[in-house]
């Protein structure tokens, strides 16, 4: 057996490199403090070069939905300064969950005027009144339809999606929003309409999602304009990347009216990441970089490809020990052979400021890591 927090492979893994990118519902407070004291030049440099990571990454005591995406874009862009700056990683493709794709387009700087996006998404009431809050659009699209309800809600539902698809077929108020991996899905829609569907389903399987916002549903119509209108941003090109929709599960190259497209096409529709990833898999990508909060992504990609050759790996954990599970993921890499400067990121740890000075952080134990080229291939990570 092997022993906990050795890591081992008998070969590398050899393929190209995705960095993937979740949404605003899995910000947490906290999230990016024990990163940002390790390493703070890591803020100063991602502030000149994209304006994602200005202000505070974590979101307030109680954030917007807005807020919440944005603060996962913050640490998303923090990440993805990290992996191609100080590590040396150089993603070939990006895959996003839910806004996880405009942040995506944010951080690999295809969008570059992000706190001019936030701006307008603010000014817009899309975050604020019409998708969430009081949720004019949806009730709208409701009235119509002769459903009566006030309040949107979605679940996490671990189940066989055919009989999740058979639950909600005959309720019109109730969505299919997202397909995360084989037997995990979130569904959402009219509260109390929802919550009859989960209880047919099995109470035990569903895990309300705390983050308030019709999306990935028909609902949205009612201002798709308005929401194209938003997304369609000033683009530039990011050479040798190449990004995927979650709606439409293939990649494209963002221009400004593509990127809208794409942006549109999951904001009306189920977002299908399963299907996402396997596609991303079948153009030739084998390491999966999370970028941004918590790492949900990672395990459901995990479950996606299961035995299949690859390495997936995310740089947060929801505990806040982001600087140990950054630690984690730079072995991980190492260890399947993927060329990431581990050497880099611990002298940059080493020249830290020590407890005592002014400015006082986590202290870490740095650990010697083979060269990626030489096997056998194993780490124990601290």
């Amino acid at each position: 057996m092997k022993p906990g927090g050795l890591l081992y492979r008998d070969a590398p893994v050899t393929g190209e490199t995705g960095f993937v990118y979740t949404n605003g519902s899995a910000a947490y407070p906290g999230m990016g403090r024990e990163l940002m004291l390790a390493l703070p030049s890591l803020g100063e440099t991602a502030s000149a070069g994209r304006g994602a990571a200005t202000g505070p990454v974590e979101p307030g005591p109680e954030p917007t939905t807005l807020e919440r995406i944005r603060s996962a874009a913050r640490l998303a862009a923090l990440h993805t300064e990290l992996c191609r700056g100080l590590l040396g990683l150089r993603p070939d493709a990006a895959l996003g969950y839910s806004s996880g794709e405009t942040a995506a387009l944010v951080a690999l700087g295809a969008w570059p005027d992000a706190e001019g996006l936030y701006a307008d998404a603010r000014d817009s009431g899309l975050f604020t009144r019409e998708l969430t809050g009081e949720l004019r659009a949806v009730r709208r699209a409701w009235e119509r339809a002769g459903v009566t309800g006030t309040r949107w809600s979605s679940y996490l539902v671990t189940a066989p999606l055919e009989r999740v698809e058979e639950e909600i077929a005959h309720e019109p108020a109730v969505h299919l929003m997202a397909v995360n991996a084989p037997g995990v899905c979130v569904v959402g829609g009219e509260s109390r309409a929802v919550a009859a569907v989960v209880e047919r389903l099995g109470a035990g399987d569903a895990l309300a999602i705390d983050y308030d916002l019709a999306a990935h549903a028909p609902e949205l119509a009612e201002v798709r304009e308005e929401w194209r209108r938003l997304h369609l941003r000033p683009t530039t090109e990011v050479p040798g990347v190449r990004f995927y929709s979650g709606a439409e599960r293939r990649a494209y190259l963002p221009t400004a009216e593509r990127a809208a497209e794409a942006i549109t096409a999951q904001g009306l529709g189920t977002i299908d990441f399963a299907g996402t990833v396997e596609r991303a898999w079948a153009d030739g990508v084998r390491v999966f970089v999370e970028q941004g909060p918590r790492g949900l992504c990672t395990g459901w990609i995990k479950r996606v490809l299961g035995e299949r050759e690859h390495v997936a790996v995310t740089l947060d954990a929801p505990d806040g020990r982001g600087l140990r599970q950054l630690c984690l993921a730079v072995a991980e890499l190492v260890v399947a052979g993927v060329p990431v400067r581990a050497d880099a990121l611990f002298a940059e740890l080493r020249r830290a400021p020590k407890a005592g000075t002014a400015r006082t952080g986590p202290t870490l134990e740095v650990p010697v890591l083979p060269d990626p080229g030489c096997p056998p291939r194993s780490a124990a990570p601290p």
